[in-house]
């Protein structure tokens, strides 16, 4: 009797499957490179017509977070070196480049690229210049502070489409307590949180402008690509 033994499924691979379910509105966004893994997964799952949006600041700086064990005071710790920063960025370009997929990196901190790109990026696409407002997947891919992910989600919240999806990663690492934070998020932001045993899966159920004040809306109808007005204030108050 022969006995065959099925491999065990990685983060990877599950994460390469949500993406495969996908037809994605917009960008691709993953927020923290960290290795890379991550990034080739997602590049390497996606359509050749979409972008992927890549955010890391790396260069040793001092980075504000928001430190677990103390009440939620900020705190800081320092971004991964230059020389990190090349080897993982050589890598992902070469094989980008052997697998025609792209990306667009920006070097810098999450509340940096959320201040300067309020309505949207461009990126030239041939002879066309293109600008875009919505990300239909993101990966969040960064620490298990919760007070850190709150600019992003709301960043995100206001420029993800209808049935767009979020992932966050490294679950295992989240507290009862954080977790129930973090379902309390995504209910506000009208998405279905998803637990599983690697990440949380998060679907938005409605269109963004559906969740906007009359005044807002208006605002936002006068430019397609602004799906939301947000104000120039990041300033968060963490509890």
């Amino acid at each position: 009797m022969s006995v065959t033994l099925e491999r065990k499924k990685t983060p990877h691979d599950r994460l390469g499957e949500i993406i495969e379910t996908l037809e994605v509105r917009g960008l691709f966004a993953q927020i923290g490179l960290g290795h890379g893994e991550s990034a080739r997964t997602i590049l390497d799952k996606i359509p050749s017509d979409k972008k992927l949006v890549i955010i890391d600041p790396y260069g040793s700086i001092g980075m504000r977070t928001i430190h677990a064990d103390k009440l939620g005071y900020p705190d800081s710790w320092l971004a991964r070196d230059n020389d990190f920063s090349v080897e993982v960025l050589s890598k992902l370009y070469l094989w980008s480049y052997q697998q025609k997929k792209h990306f667009l990196f920006y070097p810098m901190e999450d509340v940096e690229f959320f201040e300067r790109f309020q309505t949207g990026i461009f990126y030239y696409n041939e002879s066309e210049k293109v600008r875009i407002n919505e990300y239909g997947f993101v990966y969040f891919n960064a620490n298990t502070r919760i007070g850190d992910l709150v600019e992003g989600i709301r960043f995100m919240n206001e420029r993800t489409p209808k049935n767009g999806v979020w992932v966050f990663n490294n679950i295992q690492n989240y507290t009862s307590r954080q977790k129930e934070m973090l379902s309390s998020l995504m209910e506000e932001c009208n998405m279905r949180a998803d637990w599983e045993s690697d990440f949380l899966v998060a679907t938005k159920l409605v269109e963004p402008l559906d969740c906007l004040e009359p005044e807002q809306e208006a605002y936002a109808e006068t430019d397609k690509t602004l799906i939301a007005n947000i104000p120039s204030d990041t300033d968060i108050t963490y509890h």
